[in-house]
């Protein structure tokens, strides 16, 4: 007998615990009965919609009784045997959720080392959170030992699913001339990219700050900014204030991330911490040089001098070097092709949804949790 499955994430937008959930949809959608539940709308959800599964509660607060009563109801008339949530809302659900279905099982899956989750409140709410879950997965080793610091989960509960990317989705890029061209990109550009929100996290302003000094030096310098988020403005007003406004390409959110890597001579990611970024994963899988800060999350892909370079969180002038090394071709020029193999065999979107399915047959009391997934 197939499991019954309900997946609850905040909204259909591009982060990585909602591409994951978009990924899981298309490929194993069929494979238990499964309902994939957004608390609202986001810019992505036509896309969703496209599969049966899929609903939206059209949320318009961050706690609502009205929903609860709705996902409770649901749960009731499906049957559902294992809730599954992503990030710190649904999560906040699952608690009240499993109150009302004491039979429920319910795993929830961490995605980063979130600041904010260090605050006392926080610290005791995800602590009651991860005491109610039969499984807390974490994305990543750094995200493994940061909840379990926090909140005191025990190792038999906490397990490592690394996350996955849809590995066909790059297997036919445009070239570098052609990708340019789309994106109206001078062809003999120096093109460094920076993917995701545009928010603190993720430490835009020490990019901007690394190629104001580099301009000297790299006259073809142009940033390509991938994303949308809360600092649009304040990043744009930085970069006339450091004088590199007409470097800076603003391309907002994009869907065709093959050609966004196609077009970049490297990919930097400053950030202050991840949890497992599948940004840097994917521009690995397309054989772009990557430049990460020595980050938790970061640290769990990138290997200095391996499969790309690190240097130190915010620290500018170390960003800026290792800019100019790749400008300058003063790397191991072997290094993106055996990033890519790597990268192809340990993230593969099969991988993590094959460990996924094992982990909800195991709380369903149909399966045992392979090694694979421990």
């Amino acid at each position: 007998m197939r499991p019954r499955v309900l997946t609850l994430f905040p909204s259909a937008v591009g982060g990585g615990a909602e591409r994951l959930v978009f990924e899981q949809m298309r490929f194993h959608g069929d494979r238990y009965d499964y309902a994939a539940v957004a608390l609202r709308k986001g810019k992505l959800h036509a896309q969703f919609a496209a599969f049966p599964c899929y609903s939206s509660m059209n949320a318009g607060v961050r706690f609502s009784p009205i929903v609860l009563r709705k996902l409770h109801r649901l749960i009731q008339s499906r049957g559902i045997e294992l809730l599954h949530t992503h990030l710190q809302e649904a999560d906040f659900y699952g608690f009240w959720l499993k109150k009302l279905n004491p039979r429920l099982h319910w795993v929830s899956t961490r995605h980063n080392t979130d600041a904010f989750r260090k605050m006392a409140f926080w610290r005791a709410v995800n602590a009651s959170i991860s005491h109610r879950t039969e499984r807390v997965i974490a994305v990543s080793d750094a995200v493994r030992d940061f909840v379990a610091s926090l909140e005191r989960i025990p190792p038999a509960k906490l397990v490592v699913v690394r996350n996955g990317i849809d590995l066909s989705r790059f297997a036919q890029r445009p070239s570098r001339a052609e990708a340019r061209a789309s994106l109206k990109l001078p062809a003999g550009d120096f093109v460094v990219g920076i993917v995701g929100r545009l928010s603190p996290q993720k430490g835009h302003h020490f990019l901007f700050e690394a190629a104001a000094s580099l301009v000297g030096e790299i006259p073809s310098l142009r940033l390509l900014v991938v994303g949308e988020g809360q600092l649009k403005g304040r990043l744009q007003r930085l970069a006339r204030t450091l004088g590199i406004a007409e470097r800076v390409s603003f391309v907002g959110f994009r869907p065709d991330m093959g050609t966004l890597y196609a077009a970049m001579d490297l990919l930097a990611m400053p950030s202050l911490f991840e949890g497992l970024p599948l940004v840097l994963v994917e521009a690995l899988v397309c054989e772009k040089v990557a430049i990460g800060a020595r980050a938790p999350g970061i640290t769990d892909v990138l290997e200095d001098e391996k499969n790309g370079l690190l240097v130190k969180v915010g620290d500018v002038a170390e960003l800026a070097a290792a800019i100019g090394r790749v400008f300058r071709g003063e790397y191991d020029r072997d290094m993106p092709r055996r990033a890519r193999e790597a990268a192809m065999a340990e993230y593969d979107i099969k991988t993590y949804l094959g460990r996924l399915e094992a982990i909800y047959l195991e709380q369903c009391g149909q399966g045992t949790l392979p090694a694979t997934a421990q």
